[in-house]
């Protein structure tokens, strides 16, 4: 249902982003990790390899955000051999979240979860409740993605629960808004509206305005598939200044969308 099947948090325009800013950010994380790949150290010290994974995650993550995921993928790959090799269990769970993320990405679902689900059996073992977490929302959105509502909705609760256990507002925000999202995949509307009002809440009291906008319209597109024009309409008129004055085109355009719809449903063309 348009903006609202949405689960990923943060830039959904990375192509658009001009060649200088992309350059600039990835000098800006070159400068930051480049004491790890200075040779002039001991990188057989234990420290220093754990940096060298560090600096790895971090190049990748930026490329991800700027939309080479073949090349984040390959980042993070390289990023979990070293893990392994000096037996960090912690930084091999982060290299496989981005890995799986990577893959979701390039559509290789089966390569996500597999390596999604290790960094989840890896976070159990440890005991590490913000990689369990990761891990779930990971594994939920990639469940989505195929179109599997159901399991997607087990791992967002459990990843909800965790939130709520450590008192996370921000998470929270974000895991309601996917466990929002897929409610609404099955057709529980009031459940969608009840986890999107309280994500609204959570980012309300941040002063978000990008959150703000991007959840009115998810809430605006519920409203819309519940055959309640008006309320949409409502709604929505609130998100778009919202959206246009964030900058948000993606939350805009799902604005416009189903303010047409609105309409078209009142009868006013």
């Amino acid at each position: 249902a348009g903006i609202g099947a949405r689960f990923r948090a943060g830039p959904d325009d990375h192509e658009a982003m001009p060649a200088n800013r992309k350059d600039q950010a990835l000098d800006v994380v070159r400068q930051s990790v480049r004491p790890a790949f200075d040779k002039s150290h001991c990188l057989h010290a234990a420290e220093e390899r754990e940096r060298e994974v560090d600096s790895l995650n971090a190049i990748g993550e930026t490329y991800q955000m700027l939309g080479d995921h073949q090349r984040a993928s390959n980042l993070f790959l390289e990023s979990l051999s070293l893990a392994r090799s000096i037996n960090s269990r912690a930084r091999q769970t982060t290299a496989l979240i981005n890995l799986g993320g990577a893959y979701q990405d390039l559509g290789e679902a089966e390569k996500s979860l597999e390596h999604l689900e290790t960094a989840l059996e890896l976070s159990l073992a440890a005991g590490a409740l913000q990689a369990q977490a990761s891990a779930h929302i990971n594994i939920g959105v990639a469940f989505a993605n195929i179109d599997e509502p159901q399991r997607a909705l087990e791992h967002f609760s459990r990843a909800m629960a965790i939130h709520q256990s450590t008192g996370n507002n921000r998470a929270k925000s974000m895991v309601g808004a996917n466990l929002a999202s897929t409610y609404s995949a099955l057709g529980e509307y009031e459940k969608a509206l009840a986890g999107y009002q309280e994500a609204l809440t959570i980012v309300r009291a941040a002063n978000y305005s990008p959150g703000i906008a991007t959840t009115l319209v998810n809430i605006g597109v519920v409203y819309l598939d519940m055959g309640d024009p008006r309320k949409a309409l409502e709604v929505l008129n609130e998100a778009l200044p919202l959206a246009r004055s964030a900058g948000d085109r993606a939350s805009e355009a799902g604005a416009l969308g189903g303010l047409g719809d609105a309409y078209y449903g009142l009868g006013d063309p």
